[in-house]
């Protein structure tokens, strides 16, 4: 029994010197993780567009970077800046309202919709917006009491 738990305070005792290299060098393998929080941000504010606001895609910033790492969504998130722009392309219908199965399922992203907008705009705190919205009108547009909720949204941030 004593030899087993020598050989496993040795093993321990490797484990533990690997660790302490590893956690010497960790700041190479992110060096970015060695930026302070808010120089981060501002770095982070340059990769947003400058000739449109942002938009829901997970593959443009701010969202994209705050898919990242933990380290970098909270810092997304709690930079105001980057949540100060969004263009808002409300849903619409792609086919016959009347369908049994368009009605629930527009209901539902709609719903889905106005919640991500509300979570992008508190991380926008009290910073200055700047929002375009997009609305295609077509032969299936939905009836407007659809966008009341976008507006009360959008009224519940304004000074």
């Amino acid at each position: 029994m004593s030899s087993l738990q020598t050989k496993l305070h040795n093993k321990t005792r490797e484990r533990d010197a690997c660790q302490s290299i590893i956690l010497q060098y960790h700041h190479l393998l992110s060096p970015l993780g060695l930026l302070p929080n808010d120089i981060l941000a501002i770095i982070f504010g340059y990769c947003l567009p400058d000739s449109r606001c942002a938009t829901f895609n997970t593959n443009e910033p701010p969202i994209l970077l705050s898919l990242i790492c933990r380290h970098w969504q909270l810092v997304a998130y709690n930079s105001p800046e980057l949540w100060a722009s969004l263009h808002i392309q409300f849903p619409s219908y792609t086919d016959s309202p009347d369908s049994e199965y368009i009605r629930p399922h527009f209901q539902v992203q709609v719903i889905h919709h106005q919640a991500a907008i509300s979570q992008w705009l508190y991380h926008s705190g009290s910073f200055p917006l700047s929002i375009s919205l997009y609305l295609l009108v077509n032969s299936y547009s939905a009836p407007i009491e659809y966008y009341q909720g976008y507006l009360d949204i959008l009224l519940s941030v304004t000074h």
